[in-house]
């Protein structure tokens, strides 16, 4: 595993803009400024993560440099995290073209509200309910200690 450094990440694009030094980024880390870390296993990048302030964010990208999955994450108490949104894509096989997503938005009393569209139809399905939310918890990375927001399961 290889962490990289940058500005920011474009998901347009599938690339970074503008690199940085660890060093900057751990810099940025301390003072809660904005920067990108970019897990890469096996020469391909894996998770982008975005580190700005209270809000700490992963993208999970496919073979395809597709995101697939979003994990929004919000300082709630001091390096105390909340998974507030998540949103998942399913795509048309090696293509781009997205065949439906998923948006969950997540409340800390467990009021969950999930939005499915059907990107093909525009049918979107929308249901509120109380769930558990006890795997939505984390604790904010120390500088280059991402692998505890990278989990996909949850619970």
């Amino acid at each position: 595993m290889e962490i990289r450094y940058c500005e920011r990440w474009s998901l347009f694009y599938k690339e970074a803009h503008k690199y940085i030094s660890e060093d900057e980024a751990c810099k940025r880390h301390a003072e809660r400024k904005s920067y990108t870390a970019i897990i890469v296993e096996n020469d391909v990048e894996k998770y982008i993560i975005n580190v700005a302030g209270a809000w700490v964010s992963v993208y999970f990208l496919d073979k395809y440099k597709r995101n697939y999955l979003y994990y929004s994450f919000k300082e709630v108490e001091k390096n105390k995290l909340f998974l507030n949104e998540s949103s998942y894509w399913e795509y048309d096989g090696e293509s781009e073209k997205v065949l439906s997503t998923m948006h969950f938005t997540f409340l800390q009393d467990g009021n969950t509200i999930m939005s499915e569209k059907n990107e093909i139809t525009g049918e979107v399905v929308q249901k509120e309910g109380n769930f558990s939310v006890e795997g939505n918890w984390d604790v904010y990375p120390a500088f280059a200690r991402y692998n505890s927001l990278c989990r996909e399961q949850r619970e």
